[in-house]
């Protein structure tokens, strides 16, 4: 199938997962609550919606997609096995990493647009600060269950859905149109920062999906940056979940700014070093990089 009619497919997919995840949140909705006025204020139902949202727009249309693009689900998506020492070295990189990309938080946040489109701006800045609002109350965890729910649906759900999509999907789709892996790989990493609709985190989740390209690149599975993004996600729901007031969550998520910015240098040689050990046990494991 060419290039357009897959990317056409997918969109629709898409598209229509998430229409799909919508309806059926409001089914719930009415069964659960005796209406359908819309979503509720208590947290138990943010969560439902964001479970409903990760499976309807990337978990299922990934699996839908792989089955219409190949002949079979697991060989498309490269669901590989892998080994013990390769996810370990996975998770010490993106750990090790973690101050670098708070640094980039930083950065980004220090962007400013022309005073003609400040309107922009400040719409911008809200919109930023709403979904940070609505990301804390999410991750809300008064209890141990509502904290491993939290590790369930934001660790295991988003990170195994937006990765089956974007690099299971549609990475190989642009590979049809790119022969350079490298222009693949920044190109959706581009369009996953895009679609999280957060201009001010662009940066980092550009960095991120990059990397989850170049992971899927040289070990040849799938699983590889499902971890990689399990990890990230994990830390930062275990970060807030576990921190014993507002002020601490708020030291451990500005780790490598300010004061402590020497910490993003050395983050990001330790995490060069874990990556390029990863790397290298992966182009002498095998031909074509199986670990």
């Amino acid at each position: 199938m060419p290039f357009v009619h897959q990317l056409f497919l997918t969109i629709f997919a898409v598209c229509s997962g998430m229409l799909l995840s919508t309806l059926v949140f409001g089914a719930y909705l009415f069964i659960a609550k005796g209406n359908m006025s819309g979503m509720s204020d208590q947290v138990e139902d943010l969560r439902i919606l964001q479970l409903f949202a990760s499976l309807g727009t990337f978990f299922f249309p990934a699996l839908c997609l792989s089955y219409l693009f190949g002949e079979r689900i697991s060989a498309y998506l490269q669901l590989r096995g892998t080994n013990f020492s390769t996810i370990l070295l996975t998770v010490v990189t993106i750990l090790f990493l973690e101050p670098f990309l708070n640094y980039t938080v930083y950065l980004n946040e220090q962007l400013v647009f022309p005073e003609f489109m400040a309107g922009i701006e400040d719409w911008l800045r809200q919109t930023e600060e709403n979904a940070q609002q609505l990301t804390l109350q999410l991750l809300q965890a008064d209890t141990i269950g509502a904290l491993i729910f939290n590790v369930f649906l934001v660790g295991v759900v988003a990170a195994v859905g937006e990765e089956f999509l974007f690099r299971g999907v549609l990475q190989r789709i642009f590979e049809k149109l790119f022969k350079n892996p490298h222009v693949v790989i920044w190109g959706v990493a581009c369009i996953f920062s895009a679609i999280h609709l957060q201009f001010y985190g662009f940066i980092p989740r550009l960095l991120l999906g990059a990397l989850m390209g170049y992971l899927l690149l040289y070990t040849q599975s799938l699983w590889i940056p499902v971890i990689a993004h399990f990890t990230h996600n994990t830390y930062g729901v275990l970060a807030y979940g576990l921190s014993p007031n507002q002020d601490v969550y708020e030291q451990l998520d500005h780790i490598g700014t300010g004061d402590s910015c020497w910490l993003a240098g050395v983050s990001l040689v330790l995490a060069a070093c874990a990556g390029w050990l990863l790397r290298r046990k992966c182009l002498s494991s095998s031909h074509n990089f199986r670990c």
